[in-house]
């Protein structure tokens, strides 16, 4: 059930890979699940009501936790 647009991170940090996808049914959304013993579990679903253009993760700064940046419609959104 994903869309055109895919990211792979440890957002968290802790030691288990969150996917980022965007929906391909119903209204534009983000969503992120944790992939942990080859199954998905989703954690968060962010409206986008412009639609995603694309998905990216920007690595952690010091003492910090990566961050997803997503171009919904013609804003950029920074997730953390």
């Amino acid at each position: 059930g994903a869309g055109a647009q895919i990211a792979l991170s440890d957002l968290d940090q802790d030691g288990a890979l969150e996917v980022v996808t965007t929906t391909d049914q119903g209204e534009d959304a983000i969503v992120v699940s944790s992939l942990r013993g080859g199954e998905l579990r989703q954690r968060l679903r962010l409206p986008a009501p412009a639609g995603v253009r694309a998905l990216a993760v920007c690595p952690a700064e010091d003492r910090g936790v990566p961050a997803l940046v997503a171009v919904v419609g013609p804003e950029v959104w920074i997730v953390r």
